[in-house]
This record gives C-alpha cells, sequence and structure tokens, in this order.
C-alpha cells in the first residue's frame, strides 16, 4: 500500500449515495491548484484503490478534505488500512502531529471507519441544514 502524491484528480467511481458525502471532481482539481491543498492517489501493489486530499491547516496540522474508495474495492479493508498509514505517513513526510476531519451526522458508515481507526470526536456543529461531526487524530 502506498500513496503517490498527484497535483491531478482522475475521479475514483462511488456509489450514487455517497456522492453526497464527497467534493464534487471539479471543487476537488481546483483544491489542487491552492497552496496548502495536497492530493494522494492511493494504491495497493497492483492498481489504483482511491484518493485523499488533504489541507493543511497550521505548520503540524492537516485536515482530511475527501476520502475516496473506488466502489470495486470498497468492503475489502482498503479505508482502514489507509486511515491506519495516513497518520504515519504525514508525520514521516511533513512532520504532522494532527489530523482532523469531519463527517456528516448520520453517515454511520463513515463514523464507524473513522472511530476504528483512531478518530476521536470533539464536537458537533451545524452547517446549514445539516449537523457535521469534527474529528481529531494526533
Amino acid at each position: 500500500m502506498f500513496f503517490k502524491r498527484t497535483n491531478k484528480y482522475q475521479g475514483v467511481a462511488v456509489l450514487s449515495e455517497q456522492r453526497e458525502y464527497i467534493s464534487e471532481p471539479e471543487k476537488i482539481r481546483q483544491a489542487l491548484k491552492q497552496t496548502g491543498n495536497y492530493g494522494f492517489d492511493l494504491y495497493d501493489d497492483r492498481e489504483k484503490i482511491g484518493f485523499i486530499l488533504l489541507r493543511q491547516f497550521s505548520e503540524k496540522g492537516f485536515f482530511l478534505w475527501d476520502f475516496i474508495i473506488d466502489q470495486k474495492h470498497q468492503n475489502k479493508g482498503y479505508g482502514t488500512i489507509f486511515l491506519g498509514e495516513l497518520m504515519p505517513f504525514l508525520e514521516s513526510e511533513f512532520g504532522a502531529q494532527l489530523l482532523t476531519t469531519t463527517y456528516i451526522e448520520g453517515n454511520h458508515h463513515a463514523q464507524y471507519l473513522y472511530e476504528k481507526t483512531g478518530f476521536v470526536e470533539m464536537d458537533r456543529v451545524q452547517v446549514d441544514t445539516v449537523w457535521e461531526v469534527n474529528l481529531k487524530k494526533e
């Protein structure tokens, strides 16, 4: 398993019910052009599995903006593996000490995955008409 930095987003196929939880492809492409944002394609030994978009918000802090596993590779443990390896990767590459993210309340799959990989809830905030759960991993 490895992370390959990219400045281009090629797209990752997701299930229709997952589209509301990730950014539109064009928004990801625009974000990759901005300083402080980092994109990584996720690979196993043979093929691309998914994509991660990160935003560096402080010298040692990153926000996990988008985390996408291709639909044909879901439910095979890749999400757990990559999230488990993400913080050690960020520590070694950037000296990171904090990783934060959010999920929309009611997205039980995201909640389970984040908690399983060591994220802890900080708070819940209302954004427009939805509640977001803020998490951190140190």
